[in-house]
């Protein structure tokens, strides 16, 4: 959701605003990312986890 929004923002902002709004909005889309990477990372090895315990069992 946060890539969707800084994106959005950054296509909304006029040319002549300032630096620190897009930096802002480009700030939050890497933090976006970085949710979404963490968050899938996470998933797949609980994912990972559950197979090798149903392997074994």
């Amino acid at each position: 959701m946060g890539m969707g929004l800084g994106i959005a923002g950054l296509g909304l902002v006029p040319s002549s605003s300032s630096s620190w709004m897009i930096t802002g909005l480009a700030l939050v889309i890497g933090l976006g990312n970085g949710l979404y990477m963490v968050t899938n990372q996470t998933i797949m090895q609980k994912e990972s986890t559950e197979m090798k315990q149903a392997a074994i069992q």
